[in-house]
């Protein structure tokens, strides 16, 4: 009988290792946009009663921006990416040994908020933005992952207004939480021609 038992073991545990070790399906990003880099910023002041302008501002704000399309459970999803840079310090302590470290900021906007976009509307994103700790597409793809595997947190939302002006300009706010505007989007946008504004939709 013991000797049954141990038969048995041994073959049990020949099939454990004999199983083959198949790995998930990787989700990639499918298709990626233009980037737009260049928009002005205007402000406008209530202390002095005037407006500021702040030319090629995108940059400085949120970097280069462009819409990435990624796949989950059969569902397709439009990543806004701001290529950026934070402030960082080797001893924050002291806030000495500064450096730059370039990021990914990104925002995860179902199908039918982005058409809302693509048509001059207010788009909302469900979902916490996603940031990285440096510049690796790699990285964000994990992040953009892991939020979506864990579902839509109800205590946040992220809001990009668009408002085409005229057959010329488009204003926009890029994404920000909806308690942190200071100011309404008619008193502080981002402004850029349409032409260069409508190529940020087309994803191929």
């Amino acid at each position: 009988m013991r000797k049954l038992i141990i038969y048995g073991f041994i073959l049990i545990s020949g099939f454990g290792y004999g199983q083959e070790r198949v790995d998930g399906t990787i989700i990639n990003f499918k298709e990626k946009g233009p980037i737009l880099s260049e928009a002005n910023l205007y402000r406008y002041d209530k202390d002095t009663e005037k407006w500021v302008e702040k030319l090629n501002a995108l940059q400085n704000y949120y970097g280069l921006i462009n819409f990435r399309t990624i796949e989950y459970n059969n569902v397709k999803y439009y990543v806004l990416c701001s290529n950026t840079v934070e402030v960082r310090y080797k001893y924050p302590a002291i806030s000495e040994g500064r450096y730059i470290n370039p990021i990914y900021n990104a925002y995860i906007f179902s199908e039918a908020e982005f058409l809302k976009l693509k048509n001059f509307g207010e788009g909302v994103s469900d979902f916490d933005e996603v940031r990285t700790t440096n510049l690796d597409l790699e990285e964000l793809r994990i992040q953009v992952l892991s939020y979506l595997k864990g579902g839509k947190p109800h205590y946040e939302k992220f809001i990009m207004k668009i408002k085409k002006e005229n057959d010329l300009i488009v204003r926009f706010r890029c994404p920000e939480k909806y308690e942190s505007w200071t100011q309404p989007f008619e008193k502080k946008y981002f402004e850029t021609s349409l032409v260069e504004f409508n190529k940020l939709f087309l994803i191929e």
